[in-house]
């Protein structure tokens, strides 16, 4: 008598098990297929069924300003790197002021005439016999030097009233300052 294996046979006649596994299948491929196209909608360059979202109309008003402002900013940029390095430094001070949240008095400046890092901003604030001075470091920014915010405690100064600042930017190229006042 030839022997047949049990276990075998009822994998092939039951029906259940096959429309199980067929489910399983198809619910992997689909998985896979959603994921798909949602990596494809969530693209920046293509949107909904492969449509391209880059822009090849006309450039907006801004972008064109921007556009502009950039070539600007080089032609300057330009033009100073073909100009010898000047031995006076233009020194510009944007805002001194006591700042009451921080208690402080800052300092903002920056040198219109020279692009370079490695520069000394040093601000010295007198009252009468009494003088306050501290530093920053200076760097390149866009086409000027730009000073490192100066900040000095209140607790630095023994006495309130107007005080006048001199803002010296020292390099080893070239040297210049500022005046102006500040009240505590």
């Amino acid at each position: 008598m030839v022997s047949k294996n049990k276990h075998a046979s009822i994998w092939y006649r039951k029906p259940v098990l096959w429309i199980a596994f067929l489910a399983l299948i198809a619910a992997l491929g689909s998985g896979v297929f959603w994921h798909i196209q949602k990596d494809r909608n969530d693209s920046t360059l293509v949107g909904i069924a492969g449509v391209s979202k880059i822009n090849y109309g006309p450039p907006t008003k801004q972008e064109q300003q921007s556009g502009t402002t950039q070539k600007q900013e080089d032609i300057q940029r330009q033009t100073l790197n073909s100009q010898g390095t000047p031995t006076t430094a233009d020194v510009f001070i944007t805002s001194a002021s006591y700042n009451s949240t921080a208690n402080a008095v800052e300092i903002r400046a920056y040198i219109s005439n020279l692009f370079e890092d490695g520069g000394t901003c040093s601000a010295t604030l007198t009252n009468g016999s009494q003088t306050v001075t501290q530093t920053s470091s200076a760097t390149e920014v866009a086409t000027t030097t730009q000073c490192g915010t100066i900040t000095i405690p209140r607790s630095s100064f023994s006495t309130g009233g107007i005080w006048q600042i001199t803002l010296t930017y020292t390099s080893s190229a070239a040297t210049g300052s500022q005046s102006t006042t500040v009240t505590l």
